[in-house]
């Protein structure tokens, strides 16, 4: 198993001990509210033996109206960077939106980055 593949399936056991989070290696068909997943975004090499892999987290909120997606992200931004911060450092958490599915709206969601070693 690759570095790769071994902290893609820490991310998403870490995201998965988060009351209300079920986290994925990958994004699910159709992701919900809870549903977390880790993307990479880069690795940066100081050696062949010695590199830095940056991942994008998100984490997808309810949607039904800015008060219920507030509640919601307020408490996690803050949870789920504690757990995430077991796996690597986390470097910030903003707002974003992501694709449930091919043809509906983005739902609203928190992005965390984080640098693994």
């Amino acid at each position: 198993m690759s570095v790769a593949q071994t902290t893609r399936a820490d991310i998403a056991y870490a995201l998965s001990t988060v009351e209300g989070v079920t986290g994925y290696e990958v994004q699910p068909n159709t992701p919900t509210t809870g549903d977390a997943w880790p993307v990479w975004a880069q690795t940066e090499f100081v050696s062949m033996v010695a590199f830095t892999m940056t991942w994008d987290v998100y984490v997808v909120l309810p949607a039904a109206d800015l008060a219920t997606t507030t509640a919601e992200a307020d408490p996690w931004a803050e949870s789920i960077a504690w757990a995430l911060s077991k796996i690597g450092v986390v470097n910030w958490v903003q707002p974003s939106r992501v694709m449930t599915d091919p043809v509906s709206n983005a739902a609203p969601a928190l992005t965390f980055n984080i640098s693994t070693t």
